[in-house]
């Protein structure tokens, strides 16, 4: 039996986890969070990777895991740095330093070098 796998993208934090996503627009100051459920994952040991693509088809963070078969649920996270230099004009325009980050992303969810899950979200300043 193939492995399943669901996604949510969110920035919102309820009692220290992950929340119910509100928008479908992610703060780009904030910690982003894939939250990854998975079922019918095969016996064993397995590798979990996420990888976080930005608008331009860019990996920008890869994050590999070992899980178990009784893995139920995988909590990763993306969170965005501003280009060197643009601090105090933030203060100003929160999208200065952040504009290569701006638009629709792919959360892609591989198992054991197989992809099972993919999910966009967008990110705004």
């Amino acid at each position: 039996m193939a492995t399943n796998a669901s996604v949510f993208v969110t920035d919102t934090l309820d009692n220290g986890r992950p929340g119910v996503l509100e928008t479908t627009f992610l703060d780009c100051r904030r910690q982003i969070f894939a939250v990854i459920s998975l079922t019918d994952v095969p016996k064993g040991t397995h590798t979990l990777v996420v990888d976080w693509t930005d608008p331009n088809g860019r990996r920008r963070e890869r994050n590999t895991q070992k899980i178990l078969d009784s893995t139920r649920e995988v909590v990763t996270w993306l969170k965005l740095h501003p280009a060197t230099g643009s601090g105090v004009l933030r203060a100003f325009n929160p999208a200065i330093g952040m504009t290569a980050f701006i638009g629709i992303w792919n959360v892609t969810i591989s198992l054991d070098g197989a992809a099972i899950q993919r999910t966009e979200f967008e990110v705004v300043c």
